[in-house]
């Protein structure tokens, strides 16, 4: 049997995280991600085949899926016995139950790949010239988020998919690390399509939901969560809440990875926002990527899609200041480690003002 080598499952608390072991390494992970494009990881998941029938399956020459296959066992992905039937491992077929999450990576990764290429001496001398000269920002176009139309759905979709894919996994966070049964109403601010508050909802079956978002991600939203039996729980309101009031009269408001997008005037805001949406006593959270030291843990190929925003992330303390200036109270901080450090941070609107 030609089995994987120095490899090792951990399916503790976060096991989603396992789909990092895979991309860890640029070429291995070319071809993974080829694999399941072609359809040989499926071929593989479904029966065994030998190799030339694995071959003909994804319409390649016997020599080069002998390559690929030769890299997917040094990658803990497929073995092959000893009488030439190629299968997956137990450990990569479990590892299946997270495809959305894995594709999600190695999607986002080679989006991003080329910009820290081509524009590398920008990303390491200049933040705003890397911006100027990278495609990777021009995916994240704000201005196409406000007006719906099929264009801008299509161009709007792509990213929206990409991050919903990691929000899914993520918002178990939340639950896995606070007690929310007590909260009824929920408003997601900058929500996206819902992922959050679907996850939210499913976990807290007496959880009502909001998201407010810009138009064309609020009707991504509205399509994503249609055949879902928590739709009538989650409501999207469409608003731009830079320049617009938020909804009001709820117990319990989310800021999940969308204040490390904004300067400290924007978090500022909208911390304000979520004050003014949250009733005497309500409580808001703060779920975000924060800075880490990069010599202490370097990326891999699979971290570029947060690796490049690093320049982006703060200083928990920074975000309880605000808080603090706008008298928040019950105000704590938790460290979290999941593909990144996050600080999940929680306060409360006082009762009584």
């Amino acid at each position: 049997m030609i089995s994987p080598t120095n490899f090792s499952v951990d399916y503790s608390e976060h096991n989603h995280l396992v789909v990092d072991r895979y991309i860890a390494e640029f070429i291995p992970a070319q071809a993974l991600c080829h694999a399941l494009d072609s359809g040989l990881i499926d071929a593989l998941a479904e029966a065994t085949y030998n190799l030339e029938q694995l071959a003909q399956g994804v319409a390649a020459e016997p020599q080069s899926t002998s390559l690929q296959l030769a890299l997917l066992v040094g990658n803990g992905v497929a073995a092959c016995s000893d009488n030439g039937v190629w299968c997956l491992t137990d450990q990569f077929a479990q590892t299946l139950r997270f495809r959305d999450l894995l594709e999600a990576k190695l999607e986002f990764s080679a989006l991003l790949a080329p910009d820290l290429l081509s524009a590398g001496a920008d990303f390491f001398t200049s933040l705003q010239r890397f911006m100027s000269s990278a495609r990777t920002f021009e995916l994240f176009d704000y201005q196409r988020c406000m007006t719906v139309n099929e264009a801008n759905l299509a161009a709007t979709a792509r990213w929206v998919k990409l991050t919903a894919a990691y929000t899914r996994y993520e918002a178990a966070t939340l639950t896995d690390n606070l007690d929310l049964l007590e909260h009824r109403r929920l408003l997601d601010i900058g929500g996206n399509n819902g992922e959050l508050a679907l996850q939210l909802c499913r976990q807290l079956p007496e959880l009502e939901a909001t998201v407010v978002d810009l138009p064309v991600v609020c009707e991504l939203g509205r399509r994503h969560l249609a055949e879902t039996p928590e739709c009538s729980r989650v409501n999207f309101i469409d608003r731009n809440l830079l320049e617009q009031k938020a909804p009001g009269h709820y117990d319990l408001v989310t800021l999940k990875s969308l204040l490390h997008d904004w300067p400290n005037e924007g978090v500022e805001h909208f911390i304000e926002r979520a004050w003014d949406a949250l009733e005497p006593g309500g409580q808001l959270i703060i779920f975000e990527r924060i800075a880490r030291d990069h010599g202490a843990s370097l990326p891999s190929y699979g971290d570029l899609p947060i690796f490049v925003f690093a320049r982006f992330y703060r200083s928990p303390a920074l975000y309880m200041q605000f808080l603090e200036q706008r008298k928040f109270v019950d105000i704590e901080q938790r460290s979290i480690e999941l593909d990144w450090p996050f600080t999940l941070i929680t306060a409360r609107k006082p009762k009584s003002l």
